[in-house]
């Protein structure tokens, strides 16, 4: 009797061209009825189908509901792989359409396709299909490179606003109308190309903001080293580190980097090194041009930027102490450099020396030759000091030797006179006597 009942609603459902979810209903309440037909030829079930719907002039209703972002199932209570609706709303990245559930996501039923390419001879004609994008190839004719976007039907290419077409820049995108506000990138008459809102790009290359060729946590191509067979450049960065530099490789003997100004007075920088303290940013050095053909290395020596002034404990008894010594290097057998071994100097004078590690290829010890030049004035100034020590000295002792020349010629002219005395006595006794 329950099973006559069943088929007898089933048959009216049918009939009645039911909803959907009621059909569901049905099918979940019986195992005896596999297949339901709604619509039309009810009795004409496709074998595959567990529900066959068939109409001529009529769809499918879906539930219409308003998705917030399709990782978030609401309104759903959780994330049901299969379900289906129809989503009303706009939001971070939903858009009205017919969304289907994954099991972990909503996606987008019959998303955009991409975009057709079509090459022609000759600019465009007749009707289109919206998202085509055409491209004049004949070599003859007076449109051969420019490209056409198919909006509403009809080919359009970019046409600048009537108001200012002498200076409207090309807007990278798949209208005729101004982007209005700010660009993102710009192609203007002149040939100049603005990136990152350059609202008047000032050259072929233009970019607000920084420019970045990244090859994250990868291999630098060997430029930082020298080891690769080709030129070019690479800025690294990591984005894990926070590090970054810029590694230029030059296989011939061309400068890897040339810094050049059309007018360019004394004092003009070229390279500025900036340090942050504190929180505080400044000046560390520059590389600017000297006088003539030569150029200025710079390191800050502000006395304002000083305290704890006071005289260095260093002087010319230290610099005796540091061995200069000949040698090449490993690498390059043939060249003789004369110089200081960074590991003695630096038990010498440690402020001229910076620290390597484990591996001399990778980190070697490293010697700043022009801080020693602050030990060398010590040294010298001490020197002097003792020279001067050493010319009084002198002048003590030249005046006491010209005080004893003084008193030996004295004594000589004495000898003399005794002698001239003694002879006149002499000569004066022989003449009494006879």
């Amino acid at each position: 009797m329950a099973k006559e009942k069943l088929l007898f609603k089933t048959r009216q459902l049918t009939r009645l061209g039911a909803s959907l979810l009621g059909a569901v209903a049905l099918l979940s309440s019986s195992v005896v009825f596999a297949q339901v037909k709604i619509g039309s030829n009810p009795t004409t079930v496709n074998s595959n189908a567990v529900l066959d719907i068939e109409s001529a002039n009529k769809g499918v209703l879906f539930p219409r509901v308003s998705l917030t972002s399709t990782d978030n199932a609401s309104p759903l209570t959780g994330h049901i792989a299969g379900m289906q609706v129809y989503n009303t709303a706009s939001g971070t990245d939903v858009d009205p359409g017919i969304y289907y559930n994954d099991g972990t996501k909503w996606v987008r039923a019959g998303a955009e396709t991409e975009k057709v390419f079509v090459f022609g001879s000759g600019a465009p004609t007749g009707g289109c299909t919206t998202g085509t994008m055409y491209v004049d190839t004949l070599e003859e004719s007076a449109t051969e490179g420019n490209t056409w976007s198919c909006v509403g039907g009809s080919w359009v290419d970019y046409q600048p606003k009537p108001s200012n077409a002498a200076t409207t820049p090309f807007y990278l995108r798949n209208s005729r109308v101004d982007a209005k506000g700010d660009k993102a990138s710009q192609i203007y008459r002149t040939g100049n190309v603005g990136f990152g809102y350059a609202t008047v790009p000032r050259a072929p290359v233009h970019a607000e903001g920084n420019i970045l060729a990244s090859r994250n946590n990868n291999t630098h191509a060997g430029l930082h080293n020298g080891t690769n067979l080709y030129n070019g450049v690479v800025n690294y960065y990591n984005r894990n580190s926070r590090t970054a530099y810029i590694a230029v490789q030059n296989s011939t003997n061309a400068p890897n980097i040339y810094l050049s100004k059309r007018l360019a007075s004394a004092g003009d920088v070229y390279i500025r090194f900036n340090l942050t303290s504190n929180g505080n940013t400044g000046e560390a050095g520059s590389i600017s041009r000297g006088g003539g053909y030569t150029v200025a290395y710079n390191t800050s020596s502000d006395q304002r930027l000083k305290e704890n002034i006071k005289s260095t404990r260093y002087g010319i008894a230290d610099l005796m102490k540091i061995e200069v010594r000949d040698y090449n290097y490993i690498a390059d057998k043939k060249t003789i450099v004369t110089g200081f071994l960074a590991q003695q100097l630096y038990t010498v004078f440690p402020n001229a020396v910076t620290v390597g590690g484990k591996d001399a290829t990778e980190n070697p010890w490293s010697v700043d030759y022009g801080k020693v030049t602050p030990l060398l004035v010590k040294a010298i100034q001490d020197q002097q000091a003792e020279i001067e020590k050493l010319k009084q000295q002198n002048k003590v002792l030249t005046e006491q030797v010209d005080k004893v020349a003084s008193m030996s010629a004295r004594i000589e002219e004495m000898q003399t006179q005794m002698s001239q005395l003694i002879t006149t006595s002499k000569s004066s006794e022989v003449v009494v006597s006879k």
